[in-house]
């Protein structure tokens, strides 16, 4: 197998719908930017030439998560982008201008960078800093121990709590409030 010597940018080249996908099951690309149990806040960088995945800064230094590693496999469905100028009804605040953010459930951890198709299972609607920052919940369409999953229905109820509650409460490590969520009560 040869070396592609040709630059891609991981956002906008790789496709959004993945080998395999039909119309009675989406399949999407997922890229990696986070693996399971890691905390440098890695990120598709919108501002670099090719959008390559790096480690996103603030005031000069590095980020990481200060509330503790990563749950998931966390990463971005490509080709997807967050419009800060539409005001989602069930948040009522526009989007975070990055690409719709993934966390996949497997228990094996990604590699920063891996692409793998996903099988969309449901959604987390995060309100974060006042903008919309939605959260698909994902399973590896490729691991048989989550390929027969095909809703939120499929996924242990505990698991989805956590995930929300990490996400709630990750921000509070930095000294900020708690994050919301759309449809949520007071």
């Amino acid at each position: 197998m040869g070396v592609c010597s040709q630059r891609i940018s991981p956002w906008h080249d790789i496709p959004l719908l993945a080998k395999g996908s039909t119309t009675d099951d989406l399949l999407f690309h997922f890229i990696c930017e986070i693996p399971k149990g890691e905390s440098a806040k890695m990120e598709v960088h919108k501002s670099y030439a090719y959008n390559p995945i790096a480690q996103d800064h603030k005031k000069g230094k590095a980020r990481f998560y200060k509330y503790g590693p990563s749950l998931v496999n966390y990463g971005a469905i490509t080709q997807t982008w967050e419009d800060p100028d539409f005001i989602t009804p069930d948040t009522g605040a526009g989007g975070d201008n990055d690409p719709i953010d993934v966390l996949q459930i497997n228990d094996m951890p990604c590699q920063t960078g891996e692409v793998m198709p996903v099988r969309v299972l449901g959604t987390l609607a995060l309100v974060d800093g006042g903008e919309t920052d939605w959260k698909l919940i994902v399973a590896d369409a490729r691991d048989k121990s989550t390929s027969s999953m095909k809703d939120i229905g499929d996924v242990d109820s505990a698991k989805v709590s956590e995930m929300r509650e990490w996400f709630r409460n990750y921000k509070t490590a930095e000294g900020k409030g708690l994050n919301k969520f759309g449809r949520e009560s007071p």
